[in-house]
């Protein structure tokens, strides 16, 4: 009804129809309807880093032996091994306005420094248009070297804004700790993923 009287009044003050001015009378007369959003979790990954299985296992037990005999020496020792490569899928919906992920990394040591390497950490999210970024500024590869002290034993925190590309995203992660009991007693890295957007409440 409102448009109605908005084009009546053009022809009957104007002889004509200025459609510019009658977009920004429309838009005064009818405003766009406020979008309300909600922030919501798509998605929650956790896990356990270990080594590679297909190397040497006698070189995996050294390493084990290494951080017990001088745990200061964590940081050469975890890069002369392979780790397991783990691949985590979601998808992001249609309407999403941002995208975030909320990272916690913790290394733990039976006995250890309270300063020096704590461990790696590999974290490459790839949009479903296949751009790979890092849990930072930084461009891949995405490797990084994680320390104790200085608050930084533990990474919590958020990536950087993703682009909000719908469509299913991969997160790939890799980093280093040991598995089983023997190992988690020695050295142990977890990690935590959470997926976090924002869409619009229906």
């Amino acid at each position: 009804m409102k448009r109605m009287l908005a084009v009546a009044l053009l022809l009957v003050t104007t002889g004509c129809i200025d459609v510019p001015a009658m977009n920004g009378l429309m838009d005064r007369l009818v405003p766009e309807p406020e979008v309300i959003y909600q922030e919501v979790e798509l998605e929650r990954f956790e896990g356990q880093f270990a080594p590679d299985p297909d190397q040497d296992n006698d070189a995996v037990l050294d390493a084990a032996q290494k951080i017990l005999d001088d745990p200061a020496q964590i940081g050469a020792v975890v890069q002369n091994l392979s780790w397991v490569e783990y691949t985590h899928r979601f998808l992001l919906p249609p309407g999403a306005t941002k995208l975030m992920v909320k990272i916690t990394i913790d290394y733990t040591l039976l006995v250890g420094p309270n300063e020096g390497p704590a461990g790696t950490l590999d974290l490459t999210f790839r949009s479903p248009e296949g751009e790979q970024k890092c849990r930072d500024e930084r461009d891949p590869p995405c490797f990084e070297i994680v320390y104790f002290g200085g608050g930084e034993k533990e990474i919590d925190g958020s990536s950087t804004a993703l682009p909000p590309v719908p469509g299913e995203w991969t997160v790939t992660i890799s980093g280093s700790g040991m598995e089983g009991l023997i190992g988690e007693l020695i050295y142990s890295g977890n990690y935590k993923l959470v997926v976090l957007t924002e869409l619009p409440v229906s």
